[in-house]
Parts: C-alpha cells; sequence; structure tokens
C-alpha cells in the first residue's frame, strides 16, 4: 500500500462533512452526528481496503516488471536520448535568413508566388425580378 493514511482520513473526513450538511436540514442535531460519525468510518474502511487491493495489484505488476527490467537491462536500466547537434544549420539561417541549401524545396518556375487575392465566384439569384415586376407583386399583395 502507497501512501499514509491522511487520504483515508481527508476522503473520510469529506464524507463525513457532506452526510452532515445534507442531513441537518431534515434530521435532528444529535441524529445527523450519529449519522455523520457511521459515514466517516464506513467510508475510511472503504478507501482503506481499496488502497490496500490497489496496492497489492500494483505491487505484483511492479515484482514481475522489474523482474523483466532486470533480465534485459539490468539494474537501473535507463534510456538516455540525446538530440541532434544542429548549431550549424541554426547559425546559417541566423546569418542568411533562407533555409540551407539541403532543406530548400527545388523552384519551380511555373509557381507564382505572389499574393492573389480569394475570388470566390457570384452568388446567383435564379429568381431574378425586374424592380418594376417586384413593385407589381407588392402592389397586387396591398390590394388583397
Amino acid at each position: 500500500m502507497r501512501g499514509s493514511l491522511r487520504w483515508n482520513f481527508i476522503g473520510a473526513g469529506t464524507g463525513m462533512v457532506l452526510t452532515f450538511v445534507l442531513s441537518l436540514g431534515s434530521n435532528l442535531l444529535q441524529t445527523t452526528l450519529i449519522r455523520s460519525l457511521y459515514s466517516f468510518v464506513i467510508l475510511f474502511v472503504l478507501i482503506f481496503m481499496f488502497r490496500l487491493i490497489l496496492g497489492i495489484l500494483m505491487g505484483i505488476n511492479g515484482a514481475a516488471g522489474a523482474e523483466e527490467t532486470q533480465g534485459r537491462h539490468g539494474v537501473g536500466g535507463t534510456l538516455d536520448y540525446v538530440t541532434p547537434d544542429d548549431s550549424e544549420e541554426l547559425n546559417g539561417l541566423l546569418k542568411n535568413g533562407a533555409p540551407p541549401e539541403s532543406h530548400q524545396e527545388p523552384e519551380d518556375e511555373e509557381a507564382d508566388l505572389s499574393f492573389a487575392p480569394l475570388e470566390p465566384p457570384q452568388l446567383v439569384n435564379k429568381n431574378k425580378l425586374q424592380p418594376e415586376e417586384l413593385a407589381k407583386a407588392i402592389r397586387h399583395l396591398n390590394e388583397e
């Protein structure tokens, strides 16, 4: 089991306070205190059992994993990653303002890299009515 009993007390105390607050409005003070105490004891035991089972399962998994690791890598086997040294490339970028030749894409003479604004297609109303026709339709609706 990992940790201390502090987690048991925190969980059980939270349950006790919650039980006290929710029970105070509908019960007498003595009944509320007794139920809160019962809540504390029950939650303390439940959290203790949960942490005990979790500690046992983690201990079994941890022991199996430790045996496998010792067989392959030795005691305290670690992974050591090192990033590649790109200082020359970075210096070239800072001096020239352009990426080095090895990373440049071949230039395509047909591709125009200048700015061109987006030209979306015009929205077309399929029911084009002339202003005279609209006025006639409105007059007709007003007469009815």
